[in-house]
């Protein structure tokens, strides 16, 4: 028996001597599946002739005295598995092959794992340890392995502020507090505190804002890649009263007896925020009857003066009181539009019959009244009415009377109608339209910085990764610890150690990023990783020590990123159950080792080692391509326009301020584009109209989310026509249209002291037409003009004009031109205008409405509101151009009934 028992491990000893002193050989081997069976490396008796001499003899069982516990990591970040094996040792230390469910592991402390099917999951940050044991033999190591357990990654963000309600331009504060998605606090992160919608004036210095737009703000802290965050909400609400502006309804000369006044009124904080509850006394002086708050009728003719007063605490402490002097007279106005009156908006679809009623009077008696050219019959009371048909925007309503000597009078009355309306201080939602192609998404040309997969290359061939698993390798170090791998009769003939030594990543590596529903598909492949290792350890007791390389063909990972709206921003966020990782063949490479050995480092490799790179790639694409992702979708704003932008006055005498703000309506995917959607509001800094207003008019019909797409372009900006609308809007409340202008003012080469006053009582309206061009309306101007030698002492005249005009994309503008006033109305109430007076009349208000239109169109909005991406300042470090802006390079411009569309291509601005 001893003799059989030396012989055997002589032989054992020879057979490796010779192996590790031979010709170099080079192993490859794909799955565990695919090696030989692992018999073959076994030793072979030399001298089968001598085995019938030789008494069957069997190697009696070990019996295990010692468990050993291991851990591959000894720091792991929560939420990744731990990977712990349990050894059970002979007396003479030697591993003894067993299996792994016959082992029990004893985490400590319990609370910090979570035992899923068949692995333990970190899940709380702290020192624990992980003790095997073997339950059947009572075995339990005396010396369990300490874990270090980490923060995993940026995952809930909790937004706190010190108050919910706050007065406008007062402060609040904000803290926030990150975790990951197991609770741990985050304290190396650095939120950016972003308000949605965006406003004037907003200011964020060291955790205090300011805000003084008059809304509800979305306050959230955020964290790119952080998929949970949890924002506060803010009412910023009107501070105490600073201005009060008012108007006539309807404003006119003169008004009739028994006719209703209403004098309007709007009341605003020092930031131009409506106060729509501040309390207002209305006075009539003399007193009148009363038809309601602000409205009243007189019976008597003379002079009245109509007066608001802000009956509460004022900002500055002063009184707010504003005044209008009215008269009444029987005889007058002899035309009166009733209603819808003359300036009024109403409620009602375009092309619909609109029933309109008014009045005449004359003391000669009235022979005749036509409406619009149709006649209609005169009650005993001077009333009449007709059905007019109603279109979109201004319409005017022009009434002809004759009294019974043949002398005729006329009267334009103008009123706005539609049936869609935007609220003034409000947002029209999808206003902008920003959709990405799959050009956009990923042109497969990484070269070029044109697209967001070519972000994904950068990143995934950086230093990044590689220094990834470095870290991760070294950490699991050493990968084999020192063990027996094979005994002959108790005794150990091969052990074994392997250490990491270096890494290579030689690529080349590729990513796609694809469109799909609701998200983004990304495809990941890193190739070529070349892993050096050493290893060394003892055969029948002669040590040997040598290095050569592993080398993994690929590593591929597919995940989706979903897309939407998170706290009213767009958000991109890891969709759950969504990652797979595929490894690549294995190829081996050293110098003198056999197959055993190879096999020893083939199963470690095919193991343990195959899931340490796998989730080691994993975790780095999908922490690191959702956080580039997201903090570029995150930064997506108009800055074209800014928060707000000045408006040069008619008469030159200064600017308007308009306040520009920006939500988010809309971030949805699908297999042809990523959309994203934005609300737009545009509101006066001050306000100096204090007509009644049912807000922006809008034409009919739905905003098309998805209009045509030019060829060959990769990215579509689309601009909703009312957007332009809502900066008439604001400029017609903000008195843009109220204002003196001289002859040098409105051009012509007219006379020296001609002027003229104006006061609108309606917002200009745009209408976009079929052949590229736009309809520009004005009505219910009242213009009191000075024509020296014609009206000296001025006369009265009411004023209304559609005007055609062409449309042009310069740069980012829409340049208006070949401006052709197509229908002018303009009627002097009691006035009988001989035919030489009224071209003279005509041609000069030819050229102030040139002058009105076309400054009110070109200056309304300097600039379409274009979306743009922020690179995140981060990128840097992957060779990117971190905080420039990303967006549409636009090569062709179209003009739809609805919208203006700009088709280009995806570029980094210079």
């Amino acid at each position: 028996m001893k003799r059989r028992s030396l012989f055997l491990l002589l032989f054992v000893a020879s057979t490796w001597l010779a192996a590790c002193g031979g010709d170099e050989a080079a192993t490859r081997w794909q799955t565990p599946e695919d090696e030989p069976d692992a018999s073959q490396d076994l030793p072979v008796d030399p001298e089968p002739d001598m085995a019938p001499d030789l008494p069957e003899e069997v190697e009696p069982p070990r019996v295990g005295v010692a468990v050993e516990t291991d851990a591959l990591l000894s720091v792991v970040r929560a939420g990744e598995l731990i990977e712990v094996t349990c050894r059970l040792l002979d007396s003479n230390d030697n591993e003894i092959p067993t299996d792994q469910s016959e082992f029990s592991i004893d985490y400590s402390p319990p609370g910090n794992f979570v035992v899923e099917a068949d692995s333990v999951r970190a899940v709380r940050v702290g020192l624990t340890t992980a003790r095997c044991g073997h339950p059947s033999l009572g075995l339990v190591d005396p010396t369990p392995v300490e874990i270090t357990i980490e923060p995993g990654p940026a995952h809930t963000v909790v937004t706190n502020t010190t108050a919910t309600s706050v007065v406008a331009g007062e402060s609040f504060d904000v803290t926030c507090d990150v975790f990951d998605a197991y609770g741990n606090p985050l304290d190396e992160y650095e939120p950016q505190i972003v308000l949605t919608p965006t406003s004037a004036n907003q200011e964020v210095e060291e955790g205090s804002v300011t805000l003084t737009v008059a809304d509800v703000y979305d306050v959230v802290c955020a964290v790119d890649g952080a998929s949970n965050l949890q924002g506060r909400l803010v009412e910023i609400i009107p501070g105490r009263p600073a201005s009060l502006a008012i108007s006539l309804v309807p404003n006119q000369p003169v008004y009739a007896v028994g006719q209703v006044v209403e004098l309007s009124y709007i009341v605003t904080d020092e930031y131009g925020n409506p106060i729509p509850s501040a309390q207002v006394n209305v006075t009539s002086n003399p007193a009148g009857e009363s038809f309601g708050a602000g409205r009243f009728r007189y019976e008597n003719e003379g002079t009245y003066t109509l007066a608001a007063q802000v009956t509460e605490p004022t900002s500055s402490g002063q009184t707010l009181r504003q005044e209008a002097t009215i008269v009444i007279n029987s005889n007058g106005p002899s035309i009166n539009c009733e209603s819808p009156g003359d300036g009024a908006m109403v409620n009602v679809a375009p092309n619909a019959s609109v029933l309109f009623t008014g009045s005449v009077g004359d003391v000669n008696g009235v022979s005749s009244v036509t409406v619009n050219g149709g006649g209609v019959v005169v009650g005993a009371d001077g009333s009449f009415s007709r059905n007019v048909q109603a279109r979109f925007g201004i319409n005017f309503v022009e009434i002809v009377a004759r009294d019974d000597f043949d002398v005729e009078n006329s009267k334009t009355c103008a009123f706005l109608a539609t049936n869609n309306w935007a609220p003034e201080s409000g947002f029209i939602s999808n206003s902008v339209l920003l959709s990405l192609l799959q050009g956009a998404i990923d042109d497969r040309n990484p070269s070029d910085i044109d697209s967001l997969g070519d972000l994904l290359s950068r990143v995934l061939n950086s230093q990044g990764l590689v220094n990834e698993l470095k870290s991760a390798l070294s950490s699991a170090n050493p990968l084999k610890p020192s063990s027996c791998d094979q005994t002959v009769l108790g005794i150990c003939v091969l052990r074994s150690e392997v250490r990491y030594q270096n890494l290579e990543v030689n690529g080349p590596n590729s990513t796609e990023l694809t469109l799909v529903t609701n998200g983004l598909r990304t495809n990941v492949e890193v190739q070529n990783l070349r892993i050096r290792i050493r290893v060394r350890g003892q055969v029948a007791g002669i040590p040997y020590d040598t290095e050569g390389w592993v080398t993994v063909d690929s590593l591929a990972v597919q995940l989706t990123l979903d897309v939407g709206l998170q706290n009213n921003r767009p958000k991109i966020t890891l969709r759950p159950n969504s990652t797979t990782v595929t490894v690549g063949s294995i190829d081996t490479d050293f110098s003198g080792l056999d197959g055993g050995i190879i096999n020893i480092v083939a199963s470690l490799f095919n193991g343990t080692i195959r899931n340490l790179l796998a989730n080691t790639v994993r975790g780095f694409v999908e922490t690191e391509f959702n956080e580039v992702i997201d903090g570029v979708v995150g930064s997506l704003d108009v800055s074209t326009l800014g928060t707000s932008f000045d408006v040069p006055k008619l008469d030159g005498s200064g600017n308007i301020q308009l306040q520009f703000g920006v939500n988010f309506t809309d971030a949805t995917a699908s297999t042809q584009r990523l959309r994203f959607g934005l609300g737009t509001r545009i509101t006066p800094s001050t306000t100096s109209v204090g007509a009644n207003s049912l807000g922006i008019p809008l034409p009919p019909g739905d905003i098309p989310l998805d209009p045509p797409v030019a060829s060959g372009t990769s990215v579509r900006v689309a601009v909703y026509m009312g957007v332009l609308n809502q900066a008439l809007h604001a400029l017609w409340r903000a008195g843009f249209l109220n204002v003196s202008l001289g002859g040098a003012d409105v051009g012509g080469g007219l006379p020296a002291g001609v002027s003229a006053t104006i006061q609108t009582g309606l917002p200009p309206v745009v209408e976009n037409l079929a052949n590229g061009e736009a309809r520009m309306m004005i009505g219910a101007m009242d213009i009191n003009l000075v024509y020296p030698g014609i009206f000296d002492e001025g006369i009265r005249i009411n004023v209304g004009a559609n005007a055609r005009t062409s449309i042009n994309l310069v740069q980012d503008s829409l340049e208006f031109g070949n401006l052709q006033i197509e229908e002018l109305f303009f009627s002097t109430d009691s006035v009988t205008l001989d035919s030489t007076t009224r071209a003279i009349i005509e041609n000069f208000l030819q050229n102030l409405l040139q002058t009105v239109i076309n400054n009110s169109l070109n200056d309304a909005l300097p600039a379409l509101p274009i979306p743009t991406f922020e690179l995140p300042a981060s990128l840097t470090q992957y060779n990117l151009p971190g905080g420039q802006q990303m967006g549409i390079q636009t090569s062709t411009y179209q003009q739809t009934l609805l919208q203006y569309l700009l088709h280009g291509t995806f570029a980094v601005y210079p």
